[in-house]
């Protein structure tokens, strides 16, 4: 037997309770952030909470204004916004989303003044067809671009707002479930055609006259009673939300600045007559005491770590999504976790829980940053949900008469660059939901508005 010394030089990552912890806090989300503290300075009466928005907080955390087309970011407190439910108007609301989407103040113009002419409960106070020829009187606008403008108000943030009888609102609504329900398309004929039906719940009698099974009939009728009657006694899903953002993002000019919602973040400090003391004192000082000095100063550090990972990883993923931002969902490109960790120089995994839980409000919306994250398909510059998008809006645009086959949405796609195989047409139009061009034609000889009723035993 012999015996020896052998030595090796090695590399290890030495997991210290600091280092622990900064992770940790990496992905916690907002509410369970404030858990934390809460219980930190419960433990620790070195560590107290500072009031407020802190001491002297950066100018980039001063005031926000969503810009509007007419005047660059003023005054507004968006950061109040963002702090608790959104309690505006519902009618500015709705205006506002629709400045999102427009520049042009002649038919922000006409909405709004719609939007004075809708009731409480979201339907018009007058006949529409008076109102549409009132508008364009008095705002010198073609009646045509009128109901335009009044189409874009009831498809948009708030379905069914500015409808001129219950059908319309409904079956505004239904459009929002094309992609989430198979039996939106019988619900849609059943709201056309057989709302007064629908009020006695005369489902078998329903089904016998169109040719459709009783339990289809009542899935329809089931969907149908999901919605809202009076929408503008609502408010928009985002705008009830619970949610408060992490990140906010801001158009200013020609860019986008990004900064942390203070008002999401926990203001904690460490109480400096104390830590003076202890300094002061250095190894003659109490044990115990040293101690909390040091998880409190592990803890400030852990929380800087933690806001400037979220904000250099948010500005990286806006850099990256500047065309979703100007252009909506179909803009949205592909981002990979690696890409956001190459930026700012992390490990994939750090980006990964950092934007875990945590929320972004952009003009656009407020998302989770996960959100911003989506594969590249074929090769296509685009990303799936953005493909997926484009599927849908040319789908939503076709001649009920003549559907588009999978083949034709290729080519029409391929006219914007986006090159993608039938197969990846078909398996997407499957999870948005939508038939095949075949069977959307043969449900839409049902739908019309201004066809009769279907005649018996149709709908097999």
């Amino acid at each position: 037997m012999r015996t020896g010394t052998n030595l090796q030089l090695g590399q290890h990552l030495r997991m210290t309770p600091q280092l622990l912890q900064s992770i940790r806090l990496l992905q916690l989300d907002g509410v369970e952030l404030e858990r934390e503290i809460q219980r930190c300075l419960e433990a620790n009466p070195l560590l107290e909470r500072i009031e407020g928005d802190g001491e002297a907080p950066p100018p980039d955390f001063d005031r926000r204004a969503v810009p509007r087309p007419t005047r660059e970011a003023g005054d507004e407190d968006w950061l109040a916004q963002c702090a608790a439910r959104d309690t505006r108007d519902i009618r500015q609301q709705i205006l506002d989303d629709l400045a999102l989407q427009t520049q042009d103040l002649d038919r922000l113009a006409i909405a709004a003044w719609l939007l004075d002419r809708v009731a409480d409960t979201g339907y018009l106070e007058a006949p529409c067809a008076e109102l549409v020829h009132s508008a364009a009187e008095s705002l010198g606008a073609a009646a045509t671009t009128v109901e335009s403008v009044r189409q874009q108000i009831l498809h948009g943030l708030v379905p069914g707002f500015g409808a001129r009888d219950l059908r319309e609102c409904l079956l505004a609504q239904l459009r929002t479930q094309a992609a989430l329900d198979p039996h939106v398309h019988l619900a849609q004929l059943l709201v056309t055609h057989y709302l007064e039906s629908l009020r006695r719940e005369a489902l078998a009698g329903i089904a016998g006259e169109i040719g459709a099974r009783v339990a289809d009939v009542r899935a329809a009728w089931r969907l149908i009673l999901t919605l809202d009657p009076k929408p503008g006694l609502g408010a928009p899903d985002n705008a009830g939300s619970a949610v408060v953002p992490d990140v906010l993002v801001v158009r200013r000019g020609e860019g986008w600045h990004v900064s942390l919602n203070r008002r999401s973040m926990p203001h904690i400090r460490i109480d400096p007559e104390m830590a003076a003391l202890m300094d002061q004192a250095g190894d003659s000082a109490h044990a115990p005491m040293r101690e909390l000095l040091h998880q409190a100063r592990a803890l400030a550090l852990g929380l800087s770590v933690r806001n400037d990972t979220l904000l250099r990883a948010s500005q990286a993923i806006v850099d990256s999504q500047v065309e979703f931002l100007r252009h909506g969902i179909e803009a949205m490109r592909p981002l990979t976790l690696r890409e956001v960790a190459d930026t700012i120089g992390v490990h994939e995994s750090t980006i990964s829980r950092i934007t875990t839980g945590k929320f972004m409000q952009t003009p656009r919306g407020t998302f989770e940053l996960k959100h911003f994250f989506a594969a590249r398909v074929d090769g296509a510059v685009f990303a799936g949900v953005a493909i997926r998008a484009m599927i849908k809006r040319l789908i939503d645009a076709e001649n009920p008469a003549t559907p588009l086959d999978d083949d034709t949405i290729v080519g029409l796609l391929a006219r914007s660059d986006v090159r993608i195989a039938k197969r990846t047409v078909a398996k997407y139009r499957s999870i948005l939901g939508i038939a095949t061009a075949k069977e959307r034609q043969c449900t839409q000889r049902h739908t019309f508005h201004s066809n009769p009723p279907p005649s018996r035993g149709a709908y097999r």
